[in-house]
């Protein structure tokens, strides 16, 4: 286009915060599953390595995907995302965001495993029906948050400290 004028390109690969696909299957490692992402339609199938620990217990399988089937991001912190997900029949959910061991999820409040699926991203088994889901990121009891805490109240007190200390040598010297 020699007029200048830049255009939308509709991006056809593009799956959304998260959606349900037809058939997850197997591999016994990482490179069979990353060999075998080159030629899948991810819309509608995903890999898992059996040998990860977080997918032991998930099976392939094939699932119904209704036409009204969604999954919709209701809420996105960082750290936690809640989603409004609905299938007719049991499904399995992929998320575009990327597998950590720390991720949790829960089902209508229920805690759910979440597996490491398409090499790099995160899935959960769905139930039939409307749910809301919830992806959170668990920090664990020796969090950052209790480390910053801790050092903010070190700081205080050697601040308070320091003030007491020059205190004491400022009256020192005015009385002498």
């Amino acid at each position: 286009d020699t007029s200048g004028r830049r255009e939308i390109q509709p991006r056809f690969t593009y799956n959304g915060n998260a959606w349900f696909v037809r058939s997850l299957k197997a591999y016994p490692d990482a490179l069979q599953e990353m060999n075998a992402l080159k030629a899948a339609n991810n819309k509608n199938e995903a890999t898992f390595n059996s040998g990860f620990k977080s997918n032991k217990g998930l099976s392939a399988g094939e699932f119904i995907r209704d036409s009204s089937a969604y999954a919709k991001l209701t809420s996105y912190h960082p750290d936690t995302m809640r989603y409004e997900v609905n299938n007719a029949n049991n499904g399995y959910l992929v998320f575009s965001e990327i597998f950590y061991d720390d991720w949790r999820a829960e089902i209508d409040g229920k805690p759910v495993t979440v597996n490491k699926v398409d090499y790099t991203l995160r899935g959960i088994p769905v139930p039939a029906g409307k749910h809301n889901v919830k992806l959170y990121f668990d920090k664990g009891p020796e969090s950052t948050n209790m480390i910053e805490k801790t050092l903010s109240i070190a700081i205080l007190i050697g601040m308070l400290v320091l003030i007491a200390m020059w205190l004491k040598s400022y009256t020192g010297k005015q009385e002498a």
